[in-house]
């Protein structure tokens, strides 16, 4: 009984050993992860873009944020739409929310106004907002209800158990 007791708890210490080596090496890597993706957002900061060759053409600023591969000041056209913004910009990033807002200076004021993507992409012709001088479009980027970096932590720690778990069981049957 004491040399199945004692085979036992090596077993739970190779075990343990084994899992604190697999969570070292994922936090390592998350580390990693992190420290490349912080990198990213420093150095990518805004651009500006021009488009349109046309030599008569005015070109106005509009400021174009968020979940876009180029985000930044693009000069347009004058009467360009916003799905053609949009394109100029690379579209949209799979991350991007299901809507976005513009806002714009009438008179004295800014408003927002705030559109569904869906609704840009069944819309007709004219019903496409053209975009305006200073005008500034934000695609909000789509925020998970449980962030993904929980779910990885999850998914981690569900492995773990399972892996412990397992162990445990087929240590007991032999």
């Amino acid at each position: 009984m004491i040399s199945n007791f004692s085979n036992l708890s090596r077993c739970r210490y190779f075990v343990t050993a084994i899992l604190l080596l697999f969570l070292e090496a994922q936090t390592a890597v998350a580390a990693n992860l992190s420290d490349a993706l912080s990198l990213q957002q420093r150095f990518s900061g805004s651009s500006e873009y021009r488009a349109g060759n046309l030599p008569d053409s005015l070109l106005v600023p509009v400021r174009l944020l968020g979940a876009v591969p180029k985000a930044g000041v693009h000069y347009i056209p004058k009467r360009t739409d916003l799905v053609t913004l949009l394109s100029y910009a690379g579209g949209l990033l799979p991350s991007a929310e299901g809507y976005l807002i513009i806002k714009r200076r009438v008179g004295n004021e800014f408003k927002n106004y705030r559109l569904k993507l869906d609704r840009l992409a069944d819309a007709d012709e004219n019903s496409i907002p053209l975009m305006q001088e200073d005008d500034l479009v934000y695609i909000p980027f789509f925020r998970p209800v449980i962030h993904p970096d929980t779910m990885q932590m999850i998914s981690v720690v569900a492995t773990v158990l399972s892996i412990a778990v397992s162990a445990t069981v087929l240590i007991g049957r032999f």
